[in-house]
């Protein structure tokens, strides 16, 4: 199987949990629903009009290439009341204003926030105009960290080959799903989380499956179970897995 492997580079990110009200928490890692929507966005596909064609047909992965971390930080959104949308004039911020506690997404030690992602549709020709697009940075719709306001630059790393594992005991370098493996053998900082994993009709999420990971960027030393699949990029020597 080939893959496309690209890095997601940004200041900053929020990634909404599905879950959260009046203060918008941010998951660590995009989920595979937002990687599908900016994918789906570099091809120019239109909002709510992919989801059925990046559900089963799309393998997507992600890993932390700069270690992260999370600060909440105060936003000052326009209060615009419903009806009142077709008035440009309340769009100049001089009604009143409603504060909303937003978490974001840090690089630890880094200038840049990086997220390696891995991706494969079982349409050939949609990964052809992907590859495209990204060799020559020619996006129909801009790439962001989750939030418009959180521009991401693309670097292209390559296409490359993936053989499949066969062995219990693994060294994986991505966001890992853990119905993928038995037990964890190292507990070096290792997190969990519940992320949506696909989405329905009308936006209506279909899939949530729980996810493990490191917020260090590191290594996650686990044995496989008997059914899950695992791939080794030779040229990156690495063992991943997909969303």
């Amino acid at each position: 199987m080939k893959i496309l492997v690209f890095d997601l580079i940004g200041k900053a990110a929020h990634f909404r949990k599905f879950y959260t009200n009046s203060s918008s928490l941010s998951y660590y890692f995009p989920p595979k629903t937002t990687l599908a929507g900016l994918i789906a966005g570099i091809l120019g596909f239109e909002r709510d009009s992919y989801y059925e064609y990046f559900g089963d047909k799309a393998k997507i992965g992600v890993k932390l290439v700069t270690p992260v971390r999370k600060k909440i930080n105060t936003v000052n959104y326009l209060m615009i009341k419903k009806g009142e949308s077709k008035n440009l004039s309340y769009f100049r911020g001089l009604r009143n204003r409603t504060l909303v506690p937003v978490e974001f997404v840090f690089p630890k030690s880094t200038e840049n926030l990086i997220y390696r992602v891995y991706f494969s549709h079982e349409d050939e020709s949609l990964n052809e105009k992907l590859k495209e697009r990204l060799k020559n940075k020619k996006f129909v719709y801009p790439p962001y960290l989750g939030i418009t306001e959180l521009l991401a630059n693309i670097n292209y790393i390559g296409e490359f080959e993936v053989d499949q594992i066969t062995e219990y005991k693994l060294e994986v370098s991505t966001v890992l799903k853990t119905e993928f493996f038995k037990k964890i053998l190292k507990l070096d900082n290792i997190q969990r989380d519940r992320v949506p994993e696909s989405f329905g009709k009308d936006r209506e999420i279909k899939k949530i499956s729980d996810y493990v990971f490191s917020p260090d960027g590191i290594n996650i030393s686990i044995e496989k179970s008997e059914n899950a699949n695992f791939y080794f990029l030779k040229e990156e020597d690495e063992i991943i897995s997909f969303l």
